[in-house]
């Protein structure tokens, strides 16, 4: 998931200080948002890139062969999805309705669940459902900060980072990638005041 560009910082940095790097990841995995491209290149490039040869993820057997031939390319693996009843067609709008409904019944029943779309404008349209049903029945309030990307965020909202930011400092390390938070206050200057899901104990910084 590193970019080209990080990759250059990180190599350099490693020069200096008389270090190596040792890089670790999968080329047919999802691409940084940033430029890429050379963590592919090595790997072509070079005939000793070791690779893992087991599969222990999954359960069922199947899925497992299925997951190596669909991450390379070969679309006859999606006929494997098909016939072990995992690809479900409908149109979008009721995509959509039978996954918030599997979401909320998840969420009643105390569980933890996130529901995952391919597009942000999906991703807002699922978030925008919840919020709404949540504003109706007072359990976040209606005002708050707008987003980059045209969400609302207000008091009670639960909001998930996306980026690992070691400038914001928190008791027992930093701000990382897929921290789950609860909002408890909004400033006057757009920043939001979140806690730890879950915990009483709030840390200060900007979402």
């Amino acid at each position: 998931m590193a970019s080209t560009t990080d990759l250059h910082r990180i190599t350099a940095a490693a020069r200096t200080a008389g270090a190596k790097v040792l890089l670790v990841g999968d080329p047919h995995q999802l691409s940084p948002v940033q430029a890429e491209g050379a963590f592919t290149l090595l790997v072509a490039d070079r005939d000793d890139a070791p690779e893992l040869g087991v599969v222990r993820r999954f359960r069922n057997e199947w899925e497992r062969d299925a997951s190596l031939r669909l991450r390379a390319g070969r679309r006859t693996s999606i006929d494997d999805y098909q016939q072990h009843g995992r690809i479900i067609g409908a149109p979008r709008e009721e995509i959509l309705d039978r996954l918030y409904a599997a979401w909320r019944a998840d969420v009643d029943a105390g569980r933890t669940a996130v529901m995952v779309a391919a597009d942000a404008a999906t991703v807002a349209e699922l978030n925008a459902r919840p919020r709404a049903d949540q504003v109706a029945n007072g359990t976040v309030g209606d005002a708050g900060v707008t987003t980059g990307a045209g969400a609302v965020i207000g008091v009670d909202d639960v909001v998930v980072t996306r980026r690992n930011n070691r400038d914001l400092a928190v008791p027992g390390g930093w701000v990382k990638n897929g921290d789950t938070w609860a909002v408890s206050a909004i400033g006057e200057d757009g920043s939001a005041t979140p806690h730890p899901a879950g915990s009483s104990g709030r840390r200060n910084g900007v979402c």
